[in-house]
Formats: C-alpha cells, sequence, structure tokens
C-alpha cells in the first residue's frame, strides 16, 4: 500500500511538527509506502499575493505527486477553518479526478464554523465531505457536532488520535509533592486571551498570598507582550519566568521539573497536545471541560475541573492541591499510565 501523507511546512510552527513524523515512522515499520508532501499555508503571514501564489504551485505539485507516485490514500492533515475549507476542497476535488480516496484529519475546528447556519459555509463544507471518504476527528464530541451537523455524512466521521511518544518521559520518578517548599505552575499554549493567559495571571496574586509558588509560562502569540505587561502590573516578576516558544519535543525537563499543569482554555478544543505531555510527565492537572477530557479524564483522579474566565477559582485549585499533597500523588500515579494510549 502506499500513502500520500500531508505535513505542514518546515517554517509552521504547532503540534503537527511533531506527532506526524511519528505516524510515518509507525507506517514505515509496517511496510507502508509513505510518500510525504507539505501541505497548508506557509509563513506568509498577511501577503496575500505571496499566500496565492503560493497555494497554486503547491496544487501543481500535488497533482504531479498522484500523477508520477499514484498514491492508494491521501491523508489531508488539516483544520476546519474558513481558510482551510476553500483550499481543501480545491484539493480534495483534483484527488477525486484521479480516483484516490482520501482521508481528512482536522487537527481542531472553529466552533463558530461548525455551528454555523451560513449558507455558503454550509455548501462548502457539505461538499468537502461529500469528496472524502473518512473524516477524523479529536473527541467523540467533536464528533458528535459534526453528525449533528452534517446528518448526511455522519458515518464518515471517526474519532483518531494524536500520537506522542511517551518515551521521552519513560518511568518518570512518582513525584512526591511536600506541603513545604515552592510549587513550580506551568502554562504551555499559544499567549492569546483565549488560551487562558490573562485568567491565570489574574489568579497569581491570590495564590502567592497563600502559598509560596513560581510560574512558567512556555509559548509565544499576539498577547504575549500584553501579557508581560500584566505580570509587571501586578509586580510579580520575580514569581514569574517567561520561556517563549519551545517545541513540545523538547520540553523534557521543563514537564518533569514542573509540579502542576494549569490549562484554562476558552476554546472547547480538540486534543490539546499540553494535556498529552502533561499526563505523560506524571503532572496533576486543572484544566477546563474542554472536549479531550470528557473522553479521558475523570476529577480527582486526573485532574481538577474548574471554569473560564475564573481567576479566583484557579487560584482557589492550585492551593487546594499544594496543601493537599496527596491529592497531586493520585493524580500523578495515574496520569502517566493513561498516556500510554496515545503511544
Amino acid at each position: 500500500m502506499r500513502v500520500m501523507m500531508t505535513k505542514p511546512f518546515t517554517d509552521v510552527k504547532g503540534p503537527m511538527q511533531e506527532h506526524i513524523p511519528l505516524l510515518i515512522s509507525e507506517l514505515k515499520k509496517k511496510n507502508i509506502d509513505v510518500i510525504e508532501f507539505n501541505y497548508g499555508k506557509a509563513n506568509f503571514k498577511n501577503n496575500f499575493f505571496l499566500r496565492y501564489i503560493h497555494s497554486v504551485n503547491n496544487l501543481v505539485k500535488f497533482i504531479k505527486v498522484i500523477y508520477s507516485k499514484k498514491p492508494d490514500i491521501i491523508q489531508i492533515n488539516s483544520s476546519f477553518d474558513k481558510s482551510a475549507l476553500v483550499r481543501d476542497s480545491l484539493f480534495l476535488s483534483t484527488a477525486k479526478i484521479f480516483h484516490k480516496r482520501i482521508f481528512i484529519k482536522f487537527h481542531g475546528s472553529f466552533y463558530t464554523l461548525l455551528h454555523t447556519n451560513n449558507f455558503l459555509w454550509k455548501s462548502i463544507a457539505h461538499f468537502l465531505f461529500f469528496l472524502a471518504d473518512t473524516v477524523g476527528v479529536l473527541s467523540s464530541m467533536e464528533k458528535q457536532e459534526f453528525a449533528e451537523n452534517y446528518i448526511s455524512f455522519r458515518d464518515k466521521f471517526i474519532v483518531v488520535k494524536n500520537l506522542i511518544d511517551n518515551r521521552m518521559f519513560q518511568a518518570p520518578p512518582r513525584k512526591t509533592y511536600l506541603k513545604r517548599g515552592k510549587i513550580k505552575v506551568l502554562f504551555a499554549s499559544r499567549m492569546i486571551e483565549k488560551k487562558g493567559v490573562f485568567d491565570l495571571i489574574h489568579a497569581i496574586p491570590y495564590v502567592i498570598n497563600e502559598i509560596d509558588a513560581h510560574f512558567i509560562f512556555v509559548g509565544d502569540g499576539r498577547d504575549a507582550e500584553k501579557a508581560k505587561m500584566a505580570v509587571s502590573s501586578y509586580n510579580l516578576n520575580f514569581n514569574v519566568s517567561w520561556l517563549g516558544y519551545i517545541p513540545s519535543i523538547k520540553m523534557k525537563s521543563i514537564y518533569l521539573n514542573a509540579d502542576l499543569l494549569v490549562f484554562p482554555s476558552h476554546f472547547p478544543e480538540g486534543m490539546p497536545m499540553v494535556l498529552v505531555y502533561g499526563i505523560a510527565a506524571g503532572l496533576p492537572i486543572i484544566t477546563t471541560r474542554v472536549r479531550f477530557t470528557y473522553d479521558y479524564f475523570r476529577e480527582k483522579k486526573n485532574c481538577l475541573f474548574i471554569s473560564t474566565s475564573s481567576p479566583k477559582e484557579i487560584a482557589s485549585k492550585i492551593i487546594h492541591l499544594a496543601k493537599n499533597p496527596h491529592i497531586m500523588n493520585h493524580m500523578s500515579k495515574f496520569n502517566f499510565p493513561l498516556s500510554i494510549e496515545f503511544n
């Protein structure tokens, strides 16, 4: 069997750069011939003309590869957003001219677009699902939402997982959380308001008023400077470290040296890789109820849940865990074995 596997361009950041190579490696171990093809947007920022030329050029290359390599199956790794819908419809239409079987995997979906009643976008999505043979999403809740909004294609939607190599955390030391000592709280995500970065920042004064804590922020984004200004306005620079963007596969020591992971995202999310790496490192977790958690997390066993936009609740949960180390040890005990499901 020969599979054409699309992957992001090397200058594009994100988790797909990390887990798609793992999938390719595993397919090759099963003697499946994999044709790798760079796909999606390149880093042209807001230059529409360059992005247009890039897309046309990439489509020509796509046709040449299909014609010359003759793959049996094409896996399109994409996301459910407006620009991707237009691009994917064009590429899938081309692939169907060659009578290829197509699996499209959404690594994220915009909630408002998924539930839109706009005739144009609904029609484009219907056309895309008509062309695809199978559509993979990252949680059962997401699958249900797609099936309810696109009833004609409900049998095409399946739940799939992203892969990690949890050997990077192999046999992590079982943490013994003490009532005394500074607790290290990790936030690793894009620095944008909807990821909850300001919710955590606003929680810090409440936390350090009760316990000794240090907060580690990993990631970049349009609100990074604004977030740093917010920390400075609280005079919290001594309690906070900013590490910038670091690929997840290079964050082993950061995860293992943290005591607690906080993920206060406002988005529904599909499968946030920070949570997967967090459980692989055996970290206790505080998180909003994103889609992924409904499938895999149980409160007090794997995590504590919080509401969105709730700094005081975040602070309360951090303080509660810090003062009850047996709960943190309990979560750590169950989280590393859970990560094996994604290995």
